[in-house]
């Protein structure tokens, strides 16, 4: 499941945007608590932080264009 958060958040950056940034922080956190609770036996901790970093960078960037965009388009009337 890391491996699906990670992939998902890159893949948001080119293809499915929101709803894949949105997939990967959920798959990364489930990602997370398995590993916490499996006590060492899973490993791709990292994977699953990665894929958590990237989502919420993917949905900081979205907003932020989504604002600029909206600012400009009331600043021309």
């Amino acid at each position: 499941m890391a491996i699906a958060s990670l992939i998902l958040s890159i893949s948001s950056f080119f293809f499915f945007y929101l709803v894949g940034a949105i997939l990967g922080l959920i798959f990364g956190y489930i990602s997370l608590s398995n590993i916490r609770e499996s006590e060492g036996r899973l490993k791709g901790e990292q994977l699953a932080r990665a894929g958590i970093i990237l989502g919420w960078v993917n949905i900081g960037l979205f907003f932020a264009i989504f604002l600029t965009s909206f600012i400009l388009i009331i600043s021309m009337f």
